[in-house]
């Protein structure tokens, strides 16, 4: 059995992270009763704090707790397409996605040209935060 530096255990818990985020968006339904993970994309810090570990596609997945100034840094020496804000956005669009789920759940669309209006909307919306 290998040990991992902790430099490595910091990039992987990174990439489980991101890993979560898709996930989240993918398929938000499945986490509409985690408790621990809403309470997460309640706030970057509270992601940071996240301590999880489990499978999505297959892959294994391990998050463990990271200082907000370092998973910051570590992001900053990224591009655009794997930076700080693109996991905010993706964070913030995750707990849309599982509040948005409850929200259909709980008010079901008509099918009147005002709730397709409204549907397409939603969408145009869910669309521009990607």
């Amino acid at each position: 059995m290998t040990t991992l530096s902790k430099r490595e255990l910091i990039d992987r818990s990174i990439e489980g992270i991101f890993a979560l985020l898709y996930e989240i968006a993918r398929t938000p339904a499945s986490y509409v009763g985690n408790e621990r993970i809403i309470e997460a994309l309640k706030s970057q810090g509270n992601l940071c704090t996240l301590v999880m570990e489990s499978e999505i596609q297959g892959k294994p997945l391990r998050i463990q707790p990271i200082s907000l100034n370092t998973l910051k840094k570590r992001l900053s020496d990224n591009g655009p397409d794997r930076d700080f804000a693109l996991l905010d956005k993706l964070r913030v669009h995750a707990q849309q996605a599982i509040l948005g789920v409850n929200d259909k759940q709980a008010e079901p669309k008509k099918r009147s040209l005002n709730g397709l209006e409204d549907q397409i909307a939603d969408l145009e919306e869910s669309v521009a935060s990607l």
